[in-house]
């Protein structure tokens, strides 16, 4: 009774397996026993398809040799722990798929016979498939970022580095970064404490824009924006830190010459005073105490007819009205100090239009000319000057391309200062050569002439390799083969980003004429302002054309992407695929977030489902999507959690 019993619960279990596990007994390679899901596995009709065949009938013929030394080695192994094997099978279709095998000696009606446990592998195998497919576009993004990115240990050692990060510390492989210590091309030692930081970020989980100094190989040093995050299994323990370094560089180079100009401003000997449309003041330098006996802050938010004598504030409200029309004028006048006591001054009002803000402020600069009448003139040449390099600084931040940067500077330029014509060059390490990108007022001849210039070449290697500014007087007289240019003196300025000449301006004149120190500051101001402009607007067009290509391969996939932030719910990327599905366009879809275009199910089933996903983990379910029309239709979508930027992003795909 007690073995009936023990057979009828064998049986039932054996019955009861699940479809993807069957059960096979064989003797000899003959087939003695088949659970009821292995006929569905084989896709057999009939019993008499699987008992007593030969079991290498199932295998695929390159797996033949294999099975036979398997079932061998079991036969061998006198009732040791069952053995494994990963093999491919075959139905009775001839498809092939992937199984595991499991395999124990036992025996059937008294002979010795071989136990095998099969585990259809083919959906497991697709979700490892999937899991490649979406590392390898997470591994894309990386990649292809602008930014330089490192994984490293816990004591700081770089373990990897995608392909900007040698870039940023001018190498020129991922292996040359591998294995040292990113804390190590810190600049300053002293000051910064490497276990501290560390211990930081562990703590906090993740830092974010912390500004560091590094060095890079040539020990050339640059700026950076650094942030990290830590990387954690799934007890919640660090394993390593995700670290992500911006060049700021260039950044610091503009807060630089803002802060230059910002000092300028503070300590000249002009009063400089900013006020609204509506005439009242928003701020003053210091220099108002000394010539008209206010503190700066004491007239903040006062009426600019404040300062006008008595009997004349009417005109000097329309004055203000007349320069918001006129955007420039520049007068003499008559100012009333604290005190009482009237002085004569030049002053200057200049329009700022903020198209951006939809706003408009005046500058006004004021001279005392009480005891320096011969400053009139130059009182004009350098706020010209100023106002010609305001110009050209602001043109970095204004212009929205490389074309309007260069026509915008050379037409402020001439316009601004005393010369018939400029020209513009760019340089091309490779070739040795600068090529011309813009003229103004040159003559046919020398841009038919000059359009290539040999950077080594005399008086040009003065300018474009040594980076000095070059004065030649009597041009035509001093170059030979020149006098078809009619031009009397050449004045050339570099242009620097990162301490490299990547350019120059050129200016003409048909007469002889001096240059005078301020001048040259100016220029030379100038040719580091559109410098770091053009680096800029290089390195922004670089990352539109970047951008633009990740684009191009994220719409190219053939698989429904959505991209979406997981706290907020925001939508922030969507394939073509995705788009033309849903009816919407891509910008229209980037103001929206997930609730809107999905069903209020699906919005219940997401919220729980985010909840438990961590970062790192994955999911697949169906959501029920609603198109622009009102359409509902269903996808099965498999959601991934990973931290990007310190965001939580979740890529849902097909």
């Amino acid at each position: 009774d007690a073995l009936r019993e023990s057979e009828s619960q064998y049986r039932k279990l054996v019955e009861s397996l699940p479809v993807q596990l069957g059960l096979l007994i064989v003797q000899e390679d003959e087939i003695k026993f088949a659970s009821p899901t292995v006929f569905e596995m084989f896709e057999v009709s009939s019993i008499k398809d699987i008992i007593g065949s030969d079991l290498i009938t199932f295998f695929s013929s390159e797996s033949w040799e294999e099975m036979r030394v398997f079932l061998h080695s079991i036969y061998q192994s006198d009732g040791a722990p069952k053995l494994k094997l990963e093999t491919k099978l075959k139905r009775a279709s001839n498809e092939e798929f992937p199984a595991e095998i499991f395999a124990t000696l036992t025996s059937y009606q008294g002979e010795p016979a071989v136990q095998l446990l099969i585990s259809d592998l083919t959906e497991r195998k697709k979700a490892e498939e999937a899991i490649c497919d979406s590392e390898a576009r997470y591994r894309t993004l990386v990649e292809t970022s602008p930014f330089a990115i490192f994984l490293l240990s816990l004591e700081g050692d770089i373990h990897f580095v995608n392909k900007q990060a040698p870039k940023s510390f001018g190498m020129n492989t991922e292996s040359e970064l591998l294995g040292k210590n990113l804390f190590a091309f810190i600049v300053d030692k002293t000051t910064f404490d490497q276990k501290e930081f560390i211990s930081e970020i562990l703590h906090a989980g993740r830092v974010r824009n912390y500004e560091l100094l590094f060095h890079r190989q040539d020990k050339t040093t640059f700026y950076a924006d650094f942030s990290a995050s830590v990387i954690v299994d799934a007890k919640g323990v660090p394993q390593a830190i995700m670290a992500i370094i911006q060049d700021i560089t260039e950044r610091k180079q503009i807060e630089r010459n803002r802060r230059l100009l910002a000092n300028i401003v503070e300590n000249s000997k002009e009063v400089i005073i900013t006020a609204n449309e509506d005439g009242k003041i928003l701020f003053a330098n210091a220099a108002i105490e000394e010539i008209l006996g206010y503190q700066p802050e004491s007239i903040i938010g006062k009426d600019i007819t404040l300062f006008a004598p008595p009997g004349s504030e009417e005109k000097q409200r329309n004055l203000f009205k007349s320069t918001l029309e006129l955007g420039k004028v520049t007068f003499e006048s008559i100012l009333r100090q604290k005190n009482g006591i009237l002085i004569p001054v030049i002053m200057t009002y200049v329009v700022i239009d903020d198209k951006e803000f939809n706003e408009k402020t005046i500058n006004i600069i004021i001279l005392d000319t009480s005891d320096l009448v011969e400053l009139k003139e130059t009182l004009k040449d350098r706020t010209f000057e100023l106002e010609t390099l305001n110009k050209v600084i602001s043109a970095g931040y204004l212009a929205r391309n490389m074309n309007e940067l260069l026509d915008f500077t050379l037409t402020t330029v001439l316009n601004s200062l005393d010369f018939n014509g400029g020209a513009i060059y760019l340089i091309d390490e490779e070739k040795e050569q600068a090529f011309l990108k813009r003229s103004l007022g040159m003559s046919a001849n020398f841009i038919r002439e000059a359009k290539v210039l040999k950077i080594k070449s005399a008086p040009f290697k003065e300018l474009f390799v040594a980076g000095r500014t070059i004065y030649v007087d009597n041009f035509m007289a001093k170059s030979e083969g020149h006098q078809q240019f009619g031009i009397q003196t050449l004045i050339g300025v570099p242009f620097f980003s990162k301490q490299v000449v990547i350019g120059g301006l050129l200016l003409s004149s048909k007469e002889r004429r001096s240059l005078a120190k301020d001048e040259l500051m100016t220029l030379e101001a100038i040719g580091r302002e559109m410098g770091t402009a053009l680096a800029k607007m290089q390195a922004e067009e670089e990352l539109q054309s970047s951008q633009k290509y990740l684009q191009t391969i994220f719409n190219a996939l053939e698989n429904y992407i959505l991209v979406f932030n997981k706290e907020t719910n925001q939508i922030l990327n969507v394939n073509i695929k995705f788009q033309e599905k849903l009816g919407y366009d891509l910008s229209k879809l980037l103001t929206m977030d997930i609730a809107t275009i999905t069903t209020e199910k699906t919005q219940k089933l997401l919220k729980n489902t985010l909840k438990s996903l961590r970062d790192g983990e994955s999911k697949t379910m169906p959501l029920d999507f609603i198109t622009q029309d009102g359409k509902v239709f269903s996808l099965k979508l498999h959601l991934s959690v990973i931290v990007f930027l310190d965001h939580q992003m979740v890529i849902a795909q097909n």
